[in-house]
């Protein structure tokens, strides 16, 4: 009688340390999805986030439904990137547009379409052939960007509403760079 006693130990001991073993592997697997949560929201709020490009404000540059990488990490704003801006108190979303002028820099868009920073015609390779600067609400004489402000335009020029229209955006507006397009994938590209 003791050796049934003993078998049946065994076999309730067995059986306890397959649950046992079971709670812990769902237990390491809940503790690798939430690391894994975890990673996704670091990345997504420090590192990379990916925004879709909607409207032609940057054509030839990006297309409606281009997908781009953004991040800020490290990030400090030069002429010709292409950014991400918050714009929430004037649209309630983000645009994209590219910076063509830094605080305190002079800008003048001159009568035949030209863009003038700091009195040097600004090269803009980016822009489709023949394409123009208008004006819009911009002044045609010279302006100073202010201090802890960038002027941004959009590479589609007739088709972008920008500083020209809104003034002059904040450099704390900057939600990122946008660092590549990566859809659709055959049109991949760094910036």
């Amino acid at each position: 009688m003791v050796e049934t006693s003993s078998l049946e130990d065994d076999s309730t001991k067995k059986q306890e340390n397959e649950v046992g073993g079971m709670v812990a592997n769902l237990f390491w697997f809940l503790d690798l999805i939430g690391l894994f949560i975890v990673v996704v929201v670091l990345m997504q709020t420090f590192v990379y986030r990916s925004m879709h490009v909607e409207g032609n404000s940057m054509q030839p540059t990006l297309q409606p439904k281009n997908n781009v990488g953004v991040s800020d990490l490290f990030y400090e704003p030069k002429h010709s990137d292409i950014v991400i801006i918050n714009t929430m108190d004037l649209f309630d979303k983000t645009i994209i547009k590219r910076i063509v002028a830094m605080a305190g820099q002079t800008v003048r868009i001159d009568d035949d379409g030209e863009v003038f920073v700091d009195s040097v015609k600004l090269s803009e390779p980016y822009l489709a052939k023949g394409v123009k600067t208008a004006r819009h609400g911009f002044p045609a004489k010279t302006v100073v960007v202010p201090d802890g402000c960038f002027m941004a335009m959009g590479d589609n020029r007739p088709g972008s509403s920008d500083s020209r229209d809104f003034g002059f955006f904040k450099y704390n507006q900057i939600i990122g760079k946008a660092f590549a397009r990566w859809w659709p994938l055959n049109k991949f590209k760094f910036f």
